[in-house]
């Protein structure tokens, strides 16, 4: 389902959340929190302040701590693909498992998408839920 369903669809549970979190003024935000966890306000606000909590801890993804990562091209962008989806290729052929641990890895992926976002913020574009 769309956003636009979505938004339709937790209408009504909505402002409840709005009203726990404050802090988040982006109502898309919360609808797709609502719409990952069924519309459990509860879960919801739960797991938006855990994921709010993780990203002050996690990020951003430093590039140096990526770098020996970042060297080998395993990770290619390749534009948006026709609704505006950023494309990133991830070429297994350029991946040693012996030098890299699945950690580095998913880091490395993790500061490829920080990059996907910041492009698309400066562009005026934003991710939407399709």
């Amino acid at each position: 389902p769309s956003l636009s369903f979505y938004r339709e669809f937790f209408a009504d549970v909505l402002p409840q959340l709005q009203a726990r979190i404050p802090e988040e003024t982006n109502s898309d935000n919360l609808i797709e929190v609502l719409a990952e966890w069924g519309g459990d306000v509860d879960t919801a606000e739960r797991k938006y302040r855990e994921t709010v909590e993780w990203r002050k801890t996690y990020l951003p993804v430093p590039r140096d701590e990526v770098q020996l990562s970042i060297d080998t091209g395993k990770f290619t962008f390749h534009g948006f693909d026709k609704v505006g989806r950023g494309v990133v290729y991830f070429r297994t052929r350029l991946h040693d498992p012996k030098k890299f641990t699945p950690q580095e890895t998913l880091r490395h992926a993790v500061y490829n998408y920080e990059l996907l976002l910041d492009r698309l913020a400066k562009e005026g574009r934003t991710i939407r839920v399709s």
